[in-house]
C-alpha cells in the first residue's frame, strides 16, 4: 500500500510540476515584455561583447525566476517548483530538436539563436535557482 501511495505522490508531483511550467513560461514572457526596453536603455550596447549579448536575458530571467522560486515557501510539496523548472529544459529540448529537423541554413542559425537568446537564460537561471532552493531547503530540514 505504501509504495502505490509514493507512486501517487511522484505522479501528482509530475503532473503540479507540468503546470507549474506554464506558469513559469507566462512570468518569463511577462518579464521579457515589460523589462526589455527598459534594460535595452540602461545597459551599455557593446556589441559582440559576452556581457553584452548574455548579461540582460540572464539579468531578466533572474528577475523573474525570483518570485516564481518563492513559491517554494508557499507548497507542502516543495518539490514540484523544481520539477516545474526542468519542464523549461524539456520544452528547450523539444524546440531544439523541432528547429533542426525542420530549418536549414540561414533560417535554422537565426532561429537556433533567437531560441538560446530567449529560452537558454530562464532555463539555467530558474533550474539552478529551483533545484538550489529545494535541495537547500533539504538539508537544512525545511
Amino acid at each position: 500500500m505504501q509504495d502505490l501511495n509514493e507512486r501517487r505522490l511522484g505522479s501528482i508531483t509530475i503532473l503540479s510540476g507540468f503546470c507549474l511550467s506554464f506558469l513559469y513560461v507566462l512570468v518569463f514572457a511577462l518579464a521579457y515584455i515589460l523589462t526589455s526596453g527598459w534594460v535595452a536603455v540602461k545597459v551599455p550596447q557593446n556589441t559582440g561583447t559576452f556581457g553584452a549579448v548574455w548579461g540582460p536575458p540572464f539579468l531578466i530571467s533572474l528577475v523573474a525566476a525570483i518570485p516564481c522560486c518563492s513559491l517554494i515557501f508557499l507548497l507542502k510539496n516543495k518539490l514540484v517548483v523544481p520539477v516545474g523548472f526542468s519542464f523549461l529544459a524539456i520544452y528547450y529540448l523539444i524546440f531544439l530538436l523541432v528547429l533542426h529537423r525542420d530549418y536549414s541554413g540561414v533560417e535554422l542559425a537565426y532561429l537556433n539563436q533567437m531560441l538560446r537568446l530567449y529560452l537558454m537564460p530562464p532555463t539555467v537561471v530558474g533550474n539552478f535557482l529551483g533545484w538550489g532552493s529545494y535541495l537547500l531547503l533539504k538539508h537544512r530540514g525545511g
